[in-house]
């Protein structure tokens, strides 16, 4: 059952209050279902081994226990090539999401044609369809509590003890937890009124968030075990875009600024491991514009990047890794630096 709820109240002209409460429902696709099963091979570690109950960092207070119990006879071999089994799950339900938004509209009479929003945020995803790695699952078996978990049921050993196969498919494990606040502010400003027709108008709009949390708990079963994803390359804490536009009747131009704020490459990047951790602020400036002719036809162009910003390296990245020069980098900023582009168009 999916449900929302809103409100809004204005007290004084100036002013509106808002809000609203959801729950969205999320039903597992074809292919999360009905994926047919598929048999690879994948080198894989037993958390069970000598060396990894020894040194793996992130084993559990649980860990030693559940070796004890499953006892491998084969503890000195550390990389070990199985099969690995991928397929659908008939047994998933569907995803739950419950969402909540505070925020307040400002008009002021007193300045006009200035809109001011501030919106808070807050979605809780539970449920979520994931699908993890095989090493995850068997690192996971032998962590929790008790062998009589999950991810135990999608490991197989042999009579020894001895690893044979993981089988990897979509599970209704994890929990999302993202919480921020989204800013807008908008401002024309007539030039016509005192200038003339062909003065035109500016106009400034302001586009930000600011990313508060972003959570990621692969097992609520262990809620200690968390990522935070705030700050981390991907999830900037802050995000934005300013545009400013002045146009009129027959022709337009537009500059932007964009910024994403400092990011890390992981949680696990720190001073002091690291002499640098963080990307630093990074701004692109855009230009744009447009000129209409009688005939119908309109001239376009552009730039963007125009002060050519290379993208930061990421700390912590290593040499060769996908996110070490480029990579990665594409979906967050400009790899390819100083771009031009024109055209025309038509109106019929």
């Amino acid at each position: 059952v999916t449900n929302k709820f809103g409100i809004d109240w204005a007290p004084i002209q100036d002013i509106t209050l808002r809000g609203t409460y959801g729950k969205a429902v999320r039903a597992p696709n074809i292919g999360e279902l009905y994926t047919a099963s598929s048999i690879g091979g994948m080198w894989i570690t037993d958390p069970c081994n000598t060396y990894n109950q020894r040194y793996r960092t992130d084993r559990s207070q649980y860990t030693a226990a559940n070796c004890a119990q499953l006892n491998p006879s084969d503890k000195s071999t550390y990389w070990l090539y199985r099969d690995i089994i991928t397929k659908g799950n008939l047994d998933l339900a569907n995803e739950t999401a419950k969402t909540r938004t505070v925020g307040i509209v400002l008009r002021p009479r007193f300045l006009k044609d200035f809109s001011l929003s501030v919106d808070y945020y807050n979605i809780d995803l539970r449920g979520a369809i994931d699908s993890f790695p095989a090493q995850t699952i068997i690192n996971k078996c032998v962590d929790a509590p008790t062998l009589d978990n999950q991810f135990c049921s999608f490991v197989s050993r042999d009579a020894d003890g001895n690893l044979l196969n993981v089988v990897t498919q979509k599970l209704n494990l994890s929990r999302y937890l993202t919480r921020g606040v989204d800013f807008f502010a908008q401002y024309r400003y007539d030039l016509a009124e005192r200038w003339g027709q062909n003065a035109g108008a500016l106009s400034f709009d302001l586009n930000y968030t600011h990313l508060i949390r972003q959570d990621y708990t692969l097992d609520p079963d262990q809620p200690e075990d968390v990522t935070r994803f705030a700050g981390v390359f991907g999830s900037p804490s802050w995000k934005g875009v300013l545009r400013g536009t002045w146009s009129n009747a027959h022709a337009g131009a537009t500059w932007s600024l964009r910024h994403f704020s400092k990011m890390r490459n992981s949680t696990e990047i720190t001073d002091t491991d690291y002499q640098k951790v963080w990307t630093g602020n990074v701004f692109y400036s855009d230009m744009s514009g447009y000129y209409r002719l009688k005939s119908g036809l309109e001239v376009f162009g552009g730039v963007s990047n125009l002060f050519d910003r290379a993208p930061p390296r990421v700390p912590g990245a290593e040499a060769g890794g996908a996110n070490f020069e480029l990579g990665y980098h594409a979906g967050v900023y400009d790899v390819i630096g100083r771009m031009y582009y024109g055209g025309i168009r038509l109106a019929l």
